[in-house]
């Protein structure tokens, strides 16, 4: 084996140094966290203790110009510095040392392993074996230990190493050969041949192959041992170059946010200044507090004082209670109800209360506040905002309005009282003015004295319409008028009109006009009664104000839906007109077209005022448009609902029926032609009787005759009378159905001697139409001997002369038991003339106790009881019978009142009766009556 003398020199590198550089890296990333953490939990304790959110000037760290870029390489340099020892040798100066210490202990037990074989060898002492094994075991160590060491100093390059050290195991392992051989001949006792084998050629040829193998190993395992350590250095320098970098721009972030942190306070300072300016001109408080027990402020304008009595700087500087301290004890726990309710559902809040100043003064105050969360994820608020408002001034005011609001109230009930009373005072007397002179012009009277009575007749119905629309518009005003919505027909709701007016426009020689689409619903859901209202004021006055030509009623479809349609209603004339500059004000209260327009006409211009608050009332529009001195257009339009209902099928049919209509009114003929044309008939028109007879002799020498014709009465040059006796003395045998815009009594004698099959009164609805055609065309109309008629005839003729009374009774109803209860003698005497002329008998009595005494002795089947009764009123008469008279079960009690405000019918209804009758009551009404209540075995037939 080698000795020292042979052994390789590793110069060690200067690990002072490399110790150096690696405390210094440690020292400046230590430093440089530390800078770090610390400048960032400073920054973070300025922002929430120096610049809370105050209005909104919360200081944020993302703001800051600069500052992220800063922040985002402060923090690679420090990942950097952190993660460079990963990519280090771990001890990479005490490994090497390390590698040359085991080194020099290889090469120490190499001499002691060839010292150990000589000196068995020279002196055959076999003990040195002993002390060969040893050093052997202790080298088998030092080179177990320095393999380690190579791999983890090394790595991956410890395979190059162990390449030079493997080259001297094969050198190493044939000298350890031959010593054993030389320690087995001293053991032999072969001495000489053993010291011959350690001194041989061979041995030291091994021994110099050996060592130049070390010292090969020995270079390259010092070159790759320096490569490490200067690696390791240089990371060294590295990490702490980041180090050091890191520490530098945390310092420079640092400044960074200082400089942010001075201009957001000189904003910060300039923005309060502001805000305290501003809010220092505000009437009132601008606050914002802590969502605290007291709601301490943060902030206040000087506006405190004004209501508060007490400075700003007194709620502010922390001697205050907050907010709570102003408010009035009585309205604290509300207050804060209402906050804490607002609170919760994240909403703004409004309150009104007192405040109580230092000196016991009240003042109301109006607030209006909302709650400031600092984040949107918190279920409590940091702050309130808001501000306070004196509202003294506005409460007095309130006071006083309500104090006229409560006797505007009061004033109303005595105007309702009043309206009520008046109803029922002025009713009471109409109600025997109209009963009685339509009792007496049922009376054989001459001409003159008919004329009077009619003439009391229209002045008092003049005066009911007055009344009517006097006590419409104040329940109008009152918002006491409630609408029905029941299913109605259109067709019927004209007829109804036209029936009221008819002889209206035929006193005038008018012509009433009814135009209905064929598309419009046959029934709709709403207010009849308030439409026909409408529709007979338009109509009325329209009538009013035409001297000459004519008044039509139009309903067309504006729009239809699976479950509603609107409908336009229009009134046309060819009247007076009305100018444009009062056409603007014609819907409002007490307004004319003129000031002689009363004067001539009369009325207190309260219609059209009633008719626009109705059509509104329902949901629709009215207008009007007109050209003075040729006539006037009002419609309005009403959505409804459809009704269930449907147009009957006529029970003839009409696909090809040829009709001739004849009529001098040209818009007569368009719509006759048009409805009879939707309806399936083939129509053609004539303007006078004699293009009529051209028309059938022409048409039956062409063999297309005219199976039907409708004929006007009055016409120029030949009346309609003229005309079916002129085609009846030629010969020509088609019913005739008579258009007539009146009929009286007698007339029906008179149609059938002239031929015609039918006849109906102008204006007619094309359902009431078809159904006169039906009937002029069927079997029974051919066989009758009186014409079929569609109205009613008169009960006195239009000429003057008079009916006979004997015509207009019926023989007596004495299976129908009434009874009249009524204090007003002249009533219950009308009543009784109006029961007799229908027919029937009746009892008497004045008032509810009479009432009462008399069913428990007898039986009736209608009661009409007056409401207003001394002694007992018929309210409590009703409900007494109700509760106790058995035998009164059946008896339907209707009720007869003067009273005409809302809320009457009710009343009645509630208190048990069964029906409602307001007076003046008229003869129809009566029958009408009559006709809902009697039982059925004994209700009698309509006319």
């Amino acid at each position: 084996m080698l000795g020292t003398e042979n052994s390789p020199t590793i110069e060690p590198s200067s690990s002072l140094l490399a110790i150096s550089t690696i405390g210094v890296w440690n020292a400046v990333l230590v430093c440089s966290l530390f800078v770090i953490v610390t400048g960032l939990m400073l920054a973070a304790w300025i922002r929430r203790r120096a610049f809370p959110n105050q209005g909104g000037t919360q200081f944020r760290l993302r703001r800051v110009r600069g500052l992220r870029p800063t922040l985002t390489l402060a923090s690679m340099l420090l990942l950097g510095a952190v993660t460079i020892p990963l990519f280090r040798t771990p001890n990479a100066l005490g490994g090497a040392e390390g590698i040359r210490r085991f080194r020099g202990e290889t090469s120490l037990l190499d001499e002691r392993l060839t010292m150990s074989a000589r000196l068995a060898a020279a002196t055959g002492d076999p003990s040195w074996e002993a002390r060969y094994r040893a050093a052997e075991l202790d080298l088998t160590t030092v080179l177990e230990k320095s393999d380690r060491l190579l791999d983890d100093l090394l790595g991956a390059n410890a395979a190059t190493a162990r390449a030079g050290i493997a080259e001297t195991s094969q050198f190493n392992d044939a000298l350890i050969e031959l010593e054993n051989r030389c320690f087995d001949l001293v053991r032999s006792g072969r001495r000489d041949e053993a010291f011959a084998t350690v001194l041989s050629d061979e041995y030291e040829r091994l021994k110099k192959s050996y060592a130049a193998a070390v010292e090969r190993s020995d270079l390259a395992i010092e070159f790759l041992v320096d490569r490490t350590v200067a690696r390791d250095e240089r990371l060294a320098a590295l990490a702490v170059t980041f180090g050091v970098g890191t520490a530098v721009i945390a310092i420079l972030a640092m400044l960074l946010l200082a400089r942010a942190l001075a201009r957001h306070t000189m904003a910060l300072r300039e923005s309060e200044t502001r805000l305290r300016s501003l809010t220092n001109t505000m009437p009132g408080i601008a606050y914002r507090c802590r969502n605290d027990r007291t709601r301490s402020l943060l902030f206040v304008s000087e506006g405190v004082k004004t209501i508060s009595g007490e400075s700003m700087e007194h709620f502010i500087d922390g001697t205050s209670a907050g907010l709570t301290q102003m408010i009035h004890g009585a309205d604290r726990v509300a207050v804060n109800e209402q906050i804490e309710a607002a609170i919760q559902a994240r909403s703004s809040f409004v309150l009104e209360y007192r405040v109580v100043r230092p000196d016991g003064e009240e003042r109301h105050v109006w607030e209006r506040g909302v709650p400031v969360f600092a984040n949107s994820a918190d279920a409590t608020p940091a702050y309130l905002d808001g501000v306070i408002v004196d509202a003294t001034e506005r409460w007095l005011v309130q006071q006083e309005l309500k104090a006229a609001r409560d006797a505007a109230e009061s004033a109303s009930r005595s105007k309702a009282e009043f309206l009520a009373n008046m109803s029922h005072e002025i009713r009471t007397p109409m109600n025997a003015v109209i009963g009685l002179t339509g009792l007496l012009l049922d009376t054989k009277l001459d001409s003159e004295q008919r004329e009077m009575v009619a003439t009391v007749q229209t002045s008092a119905d003049s005066l009911l319409v007055l009344i009517n629309d006097i006590l419409d518009f104040s329940k109008i005003e009152a918002g006491k008028l409630e609408l029905e919505n029941l299913e109605f027909e259109v067709p019927s709701l004209f007829d109804d009109v036209a029936s009221l007016l008819r002889h209206r426009a035929a006193e005038k020689k008018l012509e009433l006009l009814i135009d209905i689409g064929v598309d419009v619903p046959h029934s709709v859901v709403g207010d009849a009664v308030r439409i026909r209202q409408v529709l007979i004021n338009l109509a009325g006055n329209a009538i009013k104000f035409t001297q000459h030509g004519e008044v039509s009623m139009h309903a067309e479809l504006v729009e239809r839906h699976p479950d509603r349609a609107v409908i336009r209603f229009e009134v046309r004339d060819t009247g007076i007109g009305i100018p444009q500059s009062t056409i603007d004000h014609l819907f409002q209260p007490f307004v004319q077209a003129d000031s002689s327009t009363s004067r001539k006409f009369g009325g207190t211009g309260l219609g059209l005022a009633i008719c626009r608050q109705l059509v509104e009332l329902m949901g629709g529009k009215i207008g009007c448009s007109s050209v003075q001195g040729a006539g006037s257009r009002f419609q309005f339009t009403i959505p409804f609902r459809l009704g269930a209902r449907t147009r009957s099928s006529p029970a003839f049919s009409f696909t090809r029926t040829r009709c001739l209509v004849v009529d001098d009114n040209a818009r007569n003929r368009t719509i006759l032609s048009r409805q009879l044309g939707a309806n399936g008939l083939d129509v053609e028109v004539a303007e006078s009787a004699r293009l009529a007879l051209d028309l059938v002799t022409q048409r039956a020498a062409e063999e297309r005759p005219f199976v039907v014709a409708i004929v006007d009465l009055v016409m120029p040059e030949m009346s309609g009378i003229d005309l079916a006796v002129e085609l009846r003395n030629r010969g020509v045998a088609m019913p005739l159905v008579l258009l007539t815009s009146s009929v009286s009594r007698g007339d029906s004698e008179r149609f059938k001697a002239a031929g015609f099959a039918a006849w109906l009164s102008k204006p007619a609805t094309p359902d009431r139409i078809l159904a006169t055609l039906a009937l002029a065309l069927s079997p029974r109309a051919k066989e009758s001997e009186r014409p079929v008629a569609t109205e009613r005839v008169d009960s006195s003729s239009h000429d003057g002369s008079a009916a006979n009374a004997s015509d207009t009774a019926s023989a007596p109803h004495t299976e129908l038991k009434i009874l009249i209860a009524d204090d007003n003698p002249v009533n219950r005497r009308v009543l009784e003339k109006m029961l007799e002329k229908l027919g029937y008998r009746c009892d008497r009595v004045e008032n509810g106790l009479q009432v009462i005494d008399i069913m428990r002795q007898n039986t009736y089947d209608i009661v009409f009881m007056d409401c207003q009764m001394p002694e007992m009123d018929g309210f409590t008469a009703t409900r007494e019978i109700r509760r106790s008279i058995p035998q009164a079960k059946s008896a339907r009690i209707v009720a007869l009142t003067a009273n005409a405000m809302t809320g009457d019918r009710e009343e009645c209804l509630a208190a048990g009766m069964d029906d409602y009758l307001s007076k003046p009551v008229t003869t129809a009404a009566l029958r009408a009556a009559i006709a809902r209540n009697a039982p059925a075995a004994v209700r009698p037939t309509s006319p």
